[in-house]
């Protein structure tokens, strides 16, 4: 019996010639020898097939089956034919063929797209004079990560439109920054100054800089609402949302 804490092991059928592969786990490193589907048991038999491990055990199956997920993943984007006995297998094959965006990347069960974070923590409490707005990867555009690849323009150019902005522009106090944060994660993607000489009169923001994305080294900080909510368009800083009360 192997529970949550046994070392596992993950092994390869790899056959090049014939572009498949298996990839599995077990709980000794006798494993790849022993019984298998019919399946595998022939594509491991083949003259051409290298039968590999890993050198050391993942410390819990837990941590070799996610291993063996995105291994899946990788070999199927790569475009082997994939043999295994996961139980996603299926689906990670699917995700893999046939994805949801013109990169193939996508939130799974075992892989999301990755997120720049920081060690510390930006209070709502602690904002002022600030809109505040909250982005999913795919409304920036068709790419769903945060690659380095992508220009600070990029989230600007989302970040700045289109809002409904002529509430904001009761009397003098006024929005001077603007931020952009993770939805769900509420992770911090975007610190911009906003023009102070630019009226609030249409549906955008006018940044003072748009590639100035950190001036105050918060980006990829968590943000704490402190209770607070975000709206579906702009939440206000609370200083704001008390003057346009009045």
């Amino acid at each position: 019996m192997s529970g949550p804490g046994t070392k596992t092991w993950l092994y390869l059928y790899e056959n090049r010639s014939r572009r498949q592969i298996y990839i599995g786990i077990g709980n000794s490193m006798t494993r790849a020898y022993e019984p298998h589907t019919v399946a595998s048991e022939e594509l491991r038999d083949q003259p051409a097939t290298a039968i590999l491990q890993t050198v050391t055990a993942f410390p819990s199956r837990e941590a070799a089956r996610l291993a063996e997920a995105v291994a899946i993943h990788v070999a199927a984007l790569a475009g082997l034919e994939v043999i295994s006995d996961h139980e996603d297998i299926e689906q990670l094959i699917t995700e893999a063929h046939h994805p949801t965006n013109i990169v193939g990347v996508r939130s799974t069960r075992y892989l999301v797209p990755a997120v720049l974070s920081i060690q510390g923590t930006m209070h709502y409490s602690d904002l002022t004079r600030t809109a505040l707005v909250a982005l999913n990867l795919d409304q920036v555009d068709d790419l769903p990560t945060l690659n380095p690849g992508r220009s600070v323009a990029t989230f600007a150019g989302r970040a700045v439109q289109t809002w409904p902005l002529q509430r904001a522009t009761l009397g003098t106090l006024r929005p001077t920054r603007l931020l952009a944060i993770l939805k769900g994660s509420h992770t911090i993607i975007g610190d911009w100054d906003l023009d102070p000489d630019t009226p609030l009169t249409q549906d955008s923001f006018v940044l003072a800089d748009p590639e100035a994305d950190n001036p105050r080294g918060i980006k990829g900080q968590w943000l704490d609402l402190d209770e607070a909510r975000l709206s579906d368009l702009v939440t206000w800083s609370q200083d704001l949302r008390e003057f346009t009360r009045r």
